[in-house]
């Protein structure tokens, strides 16, 4: 018992090519999409700090505030940017926008804790 389709050959083909050309529109859109994504200029973490001229550790502290994106999930993957979210670059290094003041570091001292065991000393000729 075969059953009819309400549908002849003509009107499915002419489903068929209607839901093709749907498919090739949206296919084409997609494309221009990656297309615009892959022509914007991107930055790795060096060119960026080469471009403003601040050191790479600023580019670090300041890279979601510049735009920055991490290519993976994890912890360590690499940084890149968009060079059209960036800031002007035309600031100097020491602008304090881009470069926080230095602050001195200051130096441990090594204290003697009492009554800690100490290598033992070597024996002073007495001449």
């Amino acid at each position: 018992m075969a059953e009819t389709l309400p549908f002849d050959d003509h009107a499915l083909q002419a489903v068929a090519n209607l839901v093709a050309e749907s498919l090739r529109e949206e296919l084409q859109v997609l494309t221009d999409a990656l297309a615009n994504a892959n022509a914007r200029p991107t930055l790795t973490v060096e060119q960026v700090a080469l471009r403003l001229g601040v050191s790479r550790s600023t580019v670090y502290a300041h890279w979601r505030e510049w735009g920055g994106y991490k290519l993976s999930a994890t912890e360590r993957a690499p940084i890149r940017f968009d060079a059209t979210r960036l800031p002007d670059s035309d600031h100097s290094p020491m602008d304090a926008r881009f470069e926080p003041a230095s602050v001195p570091r200051r130096r441990r001292r090594r204290r003697l804790i009492a009554n800690a065991p100490r290598m033992p000393q070597p024996a002073r000729d007495a001449a």
